[in-house]
């Protein structure tokens, strides 16, 4: 069982422990439901070996197949590309709707800080991608994954918290972003 199945296996214990030691101070609103826990703390991992289209080494084989091998190589390889890419663009779509939900959610219950930290790391994780964009998308991934850095980092949480003004500056600017994101 992984941790995050184990919290929330433990949430109704928690909410019982909860009520019986704080009474009527306890609210059960105040403990995030079972989809809200895993949609903060699950992480799926996924390993994608790339293969090379250019590494061949056949012996005995006609100039002919090679040839229609390396063709059948490249295909795989480009759709094995589009995959990841698209994978990619996946993720950072997420993220900057899940920056839209939580902007247009009640402030209290948001957690900021986690959600920036969520952006900054995603960020560094997804620009190290762009070299694998055909060359219409190069330099347009790391652009939105650049600008959306830059939101994160332009207001802290507790001005996200505090503003409406800058909750809707940042909605604004992630569906900028969004929209951006869809010419890749």
């Amino acid at each position: 069982m992984d941790a995050v199945s184990t919290l929330v296996d433990c949430r109704e214990g928690i909410i019982h422990t909860g009520k019986a030691r704080l009474g009527s101070a306890f609210r059960e609103e105040d403990v995030p439901s079972a989809q809200d826990l895993r949609a903060s703390y699950d992480v799926v991992v996924r390993v994608v070996p790339l293969q090379d289209p250019s590494d061949f080494r056949l012996d005995g084989v006609s100039d002919k197949d090679i040839a229609e091998i390396k063709k059948d190589a490249l295909a795989a390889h480009e759709a094995q590309m589009t995959g990841v890419i698209e994978d990619i663009v996946g993720e950072v779509k997420d993220l900057i709707e899940k920056v839209i939900e939580k902007t247009e959610g009640d402030p209290d219950k948001v957690k900021f800080n986690s959600l920036i930290k969520s952006i900054t790391t995603a960020c560094e994780a997804i620009a190290k991608f762009d070299d694998l964009l055909k060359d219409s998308g190069k330099g347009k991934l790391n652009k939105i994954v650049h600008d959306l850095n830059a939101m994160a980092e332009k207001h802290s949480a507790a001005a996200l918290k505090s503003s409406k003004a800058t909750r809707d500056e940042v909605k604004k600017d992630a569906k900028g972003l969004m929209a951006a994101l869809s010419s890749i």
